[in-house]
C-alpha cells in the first residue's frame, strides 16, 4: 500500500514537471509557426508532431496501458477525403489515447484538430498550446451564442478543408458513470452533424471514423489526481460511414454514428458471460510500447525549459 502511494507521488510530481515544461516548449515553437500563411507545409507539418508528441506521452507518465484495436481505420482510406472521429468521452485520457493513434498511423499526414470547451483556454500552460496548436473551441451550457455555436463549427469546417483530421466527442462531457456499456452513453449533440453535413453540401467527401474507448473512467476515477498506474484502455475504431454530397441529415448521421458505437462497444468489452470486462477489450488489441514511443519525445520536450530555469539560478543568464 506504501509503495503504492509513493508511486503515485512520485508520477503526479513528474507529471507536473512534464505538463508546465513541454507546453511551454511546444507552445513557443507553435506560437512561431502560426505566423506561417495557411498551406503552409512546415507550419502543417509542425503542428502534425507537437500536437500529439506533447500530449500523448502523459499516458506514459500516468503509467496505464494501451491497446489499439483496428488501427488502420484511424483516417479515411481516400486522401481526398475529410476524416472527422468521433467517439466515446469517458476521462481527459480520450483525447491522449486519440493522439496515441494519430502518431501511430503517421504522424504528418494530418494535424489533429479537436473540439474544445472554451473554458480550457484559461487553464494554466495547456490553453495557450491548445490555441496555437489549432483547436477549436465552443461555449458550453444554457448561456452560450447559438451564433457562437455556428461560428465554432464552421471554423471546425474550415479545419477540415485545409486538411485537419477533426476530433469530437458529441457527449460534450465526460461521464460519471463506469462508463463502459452502451447504456452508460449520453445524448449527443449536433454541431458536429451539421458541421459535417455542410462540408457534404460543399461538394467535400466526408469519412466519419467513429471510436468507442474501454476503460478509461474505471482507470481515472472521481478523486484522482492522475489515472490509476497500471490500469488498462482500449480504444476501437469502427468501421467509416462514408458521407457524399446531398446524403443524410444531421439526425440520420446521429443515429447511424451511435448505432455504429454502440455495436464496437458490445463487440469490444462484452464477454462470454454477457458482462462488460475491460480485460477481455484489452487482449483483443494491440498494446502499444509508450516507452518506445515517447520517452525520447517527453525529454526532448522537457529539457529546453529545465535548463533555462536551470542556468537562471546558477546565474549564468
Amino acid at each position: 500500500m506504501r509503495d503504492g502511494k509513493i508511486e503515485y507521488a512520485a508520477r503526479c510530481f513528474v507529471m507536473g514537471i512534464y505538463f508546465m515544461c513541454s507546453l511551454t516548449t511546444s507552445a513557443l515553437v507553435l506560437a512561431y509557426t502560426s505566423c506561417f500563411p495557411i498551406g503552409n507545409s512546415l507550419a502543417y507539418k509542425v503542428r502534425a508532431l507537437f500536437s500529439v508528441v506533447t500530449c500523448a506521452p502523459w499516458l506514459l507518465i500516468f503509467g496505464v496501458k494501451l491497446a489499439i484495436q483496428d488501427q488502420d481505420l484511424v483516417y479515411s482510406d481516400d486522401p481526398k477525403a475529410a476524416t472527422v472521429n468521433i467517439g466515446t468521452h469517458a476521462s481527459i485520457t480520450d483525447g491522449l489515447v486519440m493522439m496515441t493513434a494519430y502518431y501511430r498511423a503517421g504522424t504528418n499526414r494530418h494535424p489533429p484538430c479537436a473540439i474544445v470547451k472554451r473554458e480550457a483556454l484559461l487553464a494554466p500552460f495547456y490553453g495557450i498550446f491548445a490555441y496555437f496548436v489549432g483547436n477549436v473551441f465552443v461555449a458550453r451550457g444554457s448561456g452560450s451564442s447559438k451564433d457562437a455555436a455556428i461560428a465554432s463549427m464552421k471554423q471546425c469546417g474550415d479545419r477540415a478543408k485545409q486538411g485537419f483530421a477533426i476530433g469530437a466527442f458529441p457527449e460534450g462531457t465526460r461521464r460519471r458513470s463506469p462508463s463502459v456499456g452502451k447504456e452508460h452513453l449520453m445524448p449527443f449533440k449536433k454541431g458536429t452533424f451539421h458541421m459535417i453535413k455542410s462540408l457534404s453540401d460543399q461538394g467535400v467527401i466526408v469519412d466519419i471514423s467513429p471510436f468507442c474507448i474501454v476503460g478509461a473512467r474505471s482507470a481515472w476515477s472521481a478523486g484522482r489526481l492522475i489515472p490509476t498506474p497500471g490500469a488498462k484502455i482500449t480504444l476501437k475504431f469502427l468501421p467509416h460511414i462514408r458521407l457524399e454530397q446531398n446524403g443524410e441529415s444531421p439526425e440520420e448521421l446521429i443515429e447511424k454514428t451511435r448505432t455504429s458505437i454502440e455495436k464496437g462497444i458490445e463487440v469490444c468489452a462484452r464477454n462470454d458471460e454477457g458482462q462488460y470486462d475491460t480485460d477481455k477489450a484489452f487482449s483483443e488489441g494491440v498494446e502499444v510500447d509508450l516507452m518506445k514511443l515517447f520517452l525520447f519525445e517527453a525529454v526532448l520536450l522537457s529539457l529546453p525549459p529545465i535548463l533555462t530555469v536551470s542556468l537562471g539560478v546558477l546565474g549564468m543568464l
